[in-house]
């Protein structure tokens, strides 16, 4: 796993979010446990910009095989950005999953930060599975 900033944190899905100082956005990308899991992943849909959500909205869908798995962001707020590089040539993403983020959004509660993990936790989180 890569040095990501203080500001990354990590959601049970083997999401990122990094916090961006001074601002209520945040990018959105895959850890490389995802990376390696969804190894032949087959395209991914993102949401449009500007659609809302919940904690509990899925906004990723990954495509593997005949099998499609959302992951919900963990966070409440809307799209600014998608990347449409990492959309277009997955290549991208597998070369670096924990710097190429998928989504710029803009969150309404800072609180909901309490409920993801730091880089230590998440790294303990993955030592128990």
């Amino acid at each position: 796993m890569s040095n990501k900033t203080k500001n990354c944190y990590y959601s049970k899905r083997h999401l990122w979010v990094e916090q961006l100082k001074g601002s209520h956005h945040a990018y959105i990308g895959m850890t490389d446990y995802l990376a390696e899991t969804f190894s032949n992943l087959d395209c991914i849909d993102l949401p449009d910009v500007g659609e809302e959500f919940d904690v509990d909205t899925p906004l990723i869908h990954f495509h593997v095989g005949s099998k499609i798995y959302p992951f919900p962001v963990q966070l409440t707020g809307r799209v600014l950005e998608i990347n449409k590089d990492m959309q277009s040539d997955l290549s991208l993403l597998f070369m670096d999953p924990e710097h190429n983020w998928l989504l710029k959004i803009e969150y309404d509660d800072p609180d909901e930060f309490d409920d993801l993990m730091d880089k230590k936790q998440y790294l303990n989180y993955l030592d128990e599975l």
